[in-house]
């Protein structure tokens, strides 16, 4: 895509999406899932995937509660006229297809799809950012994906990053 055609599908936010969009493929995706980091003092780290699945965000509060923020303040950006619909299937769409084509298929492919939701969702967390207090959710797990890890959760009662 051209930068017309960018800022067209994101407005001043495209410079932005587009850099964490082409960024993906430098990804080190799952490379060094259970393996330590120097970043392991400030979350919790899992060793097994059977750890790490049973912290995945569907069980929860934290990760639904900044699903919940993105979509509300889509929502009333909706209602202003700033967004509609088709800029969160845009969102959504172009980083989880970018994502879906990349060659790292040697681990599990539901870790793949996994991957590619949380690349729409921080998308949609970056078009929605337009003031200081904006979500800040799916955007901190992205030095985890890029170092090969799987950022699974944040935990809720000291909003803590689960790690595999």
């Amino acid at each position: 895509m051209n930068q017309k055609e960018n800022d067209r599908l994101f407005g001043e936010k495209a410079p932005e999406i587009f850099k964490f969009i082409d960024s993906l493929s430098s990804f080190s995706w799952f490379a060094n899932v259970g393996k330590h980091n120097k970043m392991d003092s400030n979350v919790i780290r899992v060793w097994h995937l059977e750890d790490a699945w049973a912290s995945h965000p569907l069980g929860n509060n934290s990760n639904l509660n900044a699903l919940r923020e993105i979509n509300s303040i889509f929502s009333k950006l909706e209602s202003k006229g700033v967004l509609d619909q088709s800029d969160r299937e845009r969102g959504l769409n172009i980083p989880y297809d970018k994502v879906k084509s990349l060659p790292f298929c040697s681990k599990p492919s539901i870790l793949k799809g996994k991957a590619a939701i949380w690349a729409g969702l921080t998308t949609l967390e970056i078009l929605v950012s337009i003031k200081p207090e904006s979500p800040f959710f799916f955007r901190k797990m992205i030095p985890w994906y890029r170092d090969g890890h799987w950022p699974c959760a944040i935990r809720d009662n000291d909003n803590r990053m689960i790690v595999y």
